[in-house]
């Protein structure tokens, strides 16, 4: 193996959302959990977000919910919260009548994140999955690319703006990001 991809294998490892420097760790505008539990919920989050396991949905929902509430300065609670709209609208999952647009609920909770925490690719890419479900596809790219900017070596940013840049037939921006 060449130095680069040594090199590139470390900071993936360092960098990656659940990496030794996650980005939420280094956001200038986002709060220390204010509770263990808050943590918590975000390695359920992820759990989620691996396995798309929809059996956990309402329950992760309704912890997210919860969390938010307990804590109004949890960016990331925000962030995962407004993932989980726009897959209760990509799935159609009933939220219930407090939520009947769930995508519209899913931007201001991820424009909630970025307030909180404006440095952090989690919050740039909930709002830029909001936005391509919304329509918002040009939005939506610009977005995702500004996530990746704040967080270079995260898989799932880099798997986001690859996806829908393939979509999109901007094959020079998708292929190296999905490789």
């Amino acid at each position: 193996l060449g130095f680069a991809t040594i090199a590139g294998g470390i900071a993936s490892t360092l960098a990656q959302r659940d990496g030794v420097m996650d980005s939420q760790a280094r956001e200038s505008g986002g709060d220390v959990l204010r509770q263990f539990s808050s943590q918590l919920k975000l390695v359920e989050f992820q759990d989620y977000w691996r396995t798309l396991d929809l059996t956990r949905f309402q329950t992760l929902r309704r912890a997210f919910e919860e969390a938010i509430r307990d804590d109004p300065h949890f960016a990331a609670g925000y962030a995962c919260l407004s993932h989980l709209y726009s897959d209760a609208a990509r799935y159609g999952i009933d939220c219930g009548p407090q939520h009947p647009r769930p995508l519209d609920h899913a931007l201001q909770l991820a424009n909630e994140a970025v307030r909180l925490a404006p440095n952090s690719g989690r919050a740039h890419g909930a709002r830029g999955v909001a936005e391509w479900f919304l329509g918002q596809s040009e939005k939506s790219l610009e977005t995702l690319r500004l996530a990746h900017a704040l967080n270079p070596n995260d898989p799932e940013l880099m798997a986001e703006l690859g996806f829908r840049s393939a979509m999109r037939m901007q094959w020079d921006i998708a292929v190296p990001l999905l490789l």
